[in-house]
This record gives C-alpha cells, structure tokens and sequence, in this order.
C-alpha cells in the first residue's frame, strides 16, 4: 500500500520554483523620475515657445538595425526626423501656443552666428539630469539670446533620444524641459517614453503621453 505524502512534500509540490519566484519579470524597468509627466499649459497660451532641436540619438545594444529603426538607422537624419515628430505633435496637439519649430531655431541662429553659433550644439543633453533645478551655461546664455531674436519669453529643451529593447517592442526615452532663459529656471520636465514596434510609433506614442490632445 502506497504511503500517503507528507504534509512537507506537499507544501513543496504547491511552491513555485525557487528560480522563477525570484526572476524579475523580462524586462521590467523602474519608472524614472518625471516620468510621462503631463505637460501643463494653462499659463502658455498664446505664448510664443522656442524648440530647440533634438540633442542626439542614441540607439543602445539590443536594437536591430534594421527597418524597424526607419530613418533612425542614420544619426542625421534620425535628428531631423525626432524634430519634425515633436514640431508635428506640440502643432498639432498644442495650437494654442506660438511655436517656432526647431527649423525656425535654425534660421534665427543662423541671423545672429555670434550669439548662436549653432543650434543644433546648444548643450541641449545636459538637462538629462534629474536633479537640474536651473539651465546651466552655456545653453542658457545662448537660449536667452534666441528667446531675444524670436520675441519669447520661453525655451522647450528636448535633450537626447534614447531608442532601446523592451521584450518584443522598441522603447523611446525623451527627456523634454521648458524653461524660462531670462532667469535660467526650469518650469516643467518630463521623460517621454514610448513603446512600438518600431522606432518611429515608439517616438510617437511617447510624445502623446505628454502633450495633452487639443480640444475638439
């Protein structure tokens, strides 16, 4: 006659493996700081804000390179194409606020080449840091000078864009600041994170969950 199971056997048979009860969940990320920060716009409207280009693109290991990146298979035209998706969705999302592109930021610096010298290397990937509490030199001084040329009080800062692997899905990391250069204080900041199959939607879908949709 077979002998009835202890009562420790059976509580090992009901635990899960000890393996997977400790193995975190695949690539499960803790939420930065700021992260998908709603941008608030009450005190904007009808303000004109400059966008200042995209920092940088940086695509980290695990990302193929291949279609899923798009136009972000090529640093240069991955910068171009992350400033026309922001300019797209704060003019689209955001009609209430003046804004001038990074193109417009582009040709204002290209009026003053000794305030600005270029627009694209403003020093826009400093406010990276979490615990930035004001802009520092030299992106303040030359975002003080375009706000000047572009008769605005307001600066948006978007540092780089960062493009990973997240299980099955690319991911977009976006850091967004506005800033007011007269006083070098950082009004609001936000991390865009986006997930999509590629890096395009990824970028899109990050954008959206910051900017409010406009009101039909």
């Amino acid at each position: 006659m077979p002998r009835a199971p202890s009562a420790l056997l059976l509580l090992l048979l009901l635990l899960p493996p000890a393996a997977a009860a400790q193995a975190p969940a695949a690539d499960a990320r803790k939420a930065q700081p700021d992260e998908n920060r709603i941008f608030a716009t009450t005190q904007l409207a009808g303000q004109r804000v400059s966008v200042l280009p995209v920092g940088g693109v940086m695509v980290l290991d695990g990302v193929p390179e291949d279609s899923l990146l798009g136009a972000f298979r090529d640093r240069r035209a991955g910068l171009r194409r992350a400033d026309t998706l922001l300019a797209n969705a704060l003019l689209e999302r955001l009609p209430d606020i003046t804004w001038l592109t990074p193109d417009d930021v582009r040709r204002l610096a290209r009026r003053a080449p000794s305030l600005i010298p270029d627009a694209d290397r403003m020093g826009q990937t400093v406010v990276r840091s979490a615990g930035l509490r004001e802009v520092p030199d030299p992106l303040r001084n030359q975002a003080r000078a375009l706000a000047a040329l572009a008769n605005g009080r307001y600066a948006l800062v978007p540092s780089m864009l960062v493009l990973s692997r997240e299980a099955a899905l690319l991911r977009a990391d976006l850091v967004l600041v506005l800033a007011d250069p007269r006083s070098g204080g950082i009004l609001w900041r936000s991390v865009a994170v986006g997930r999509d199959a590629t890096a395009e939607g990824a970028l899109k879908r990050a954008l959206a969950a910051v900017l409010p949709a406009a009101l039909p």
